[in-house]
């Protein structure tokens, strides 16, 4: 009896003594003696076809430059997806940006990753658009819808909210502008306006 009363103490005290959080596992009654129980299944993870990365410096005038880095990851080049960051002189983030690769003018037609590559070196060059500061976006005349240039039929569409006596003071200051390929036949553009990117609106162009 006395021996019985000593097992059930030292089962418990053992049991008060288990540290927290640790994880018992039970071996299967079916299992041979001395085997390890059976490891978690890994979570399935999608290999990626299509890597690329190009980081290209962005000027704003002769002292100063953002820098611009635009990744693709997917399984195929044709289901990726390109990831444009953009940060100031100390690295921080202004912008992210992000889109299916079909989607994009000039990373559309992109067959493996070292053509992407290529695509994205294009994607990211400041000479790939005219637009280098908020003078060279179209003039928005009063009376007329939206900004157009004078016989072209390529117009501008400004955001909501941009009216046309706001649209006219940003051309007028001169700021920055950093724009991109957003679609396949269009540019996003931002200004650059107190240490921060600003969307303005886009500009269509033949695609």
């Amino acid at each position: 009896m006395r021996s019985a009363l000593l097992a059930v103490f030292a089962l418990s005290f053992a049991a008060a003594c288990q540290p927290q959080g640790l994880q018992i596992v039970q071996q299967s009654r079916n299992a041979p003696e001395g085997a390890k129980p059976a490891p978690a299944k890994e979570a399935a993870v999608i290999s990626s076809g299509c890597d690329a990365r190009v980081t290209r410096p962005w000027p704003i005038n002769a002292k100063e430059n953002l820098e611009a880095e635009a990744m693709v990851a997917g399984p195929t080049c044709a289901t990726a997806v390109v990831t444009l960051v953009v940060r100031d002189k100390a690295l921080a983030p202004l912008l992210a940006w992000a889109a299916p690769t079909q989607d994009v003018f000039g990373l559309y037609d992109a067959k493996d990753a070292e053509a992407m590559k290529g695509a994205l070196n294009d994607f990211l060059d400041p000479d790939s658009s005219r637009l280098k500061t908020s003078a060279d976006l179209p003039p928005w005349t009063r009376g007329k819808r939206e900004p157009t240039v004078q016989n072209a039929e390529f117009p501008f569409h400004p955001d909501e909210g941009v009216d046309q006596s706001g649209y006219e003071d940003i051309r007028k200051a001169k700021i920055p502008v950093f724009a991109f390929p957003q679609g396949h036949e269009s540019l996003a553009v931002y200004i650059l306006r107190d240490g921060q990117l600003e969307s303005v609106g886009v500009q269509q162009f033949p695609g």
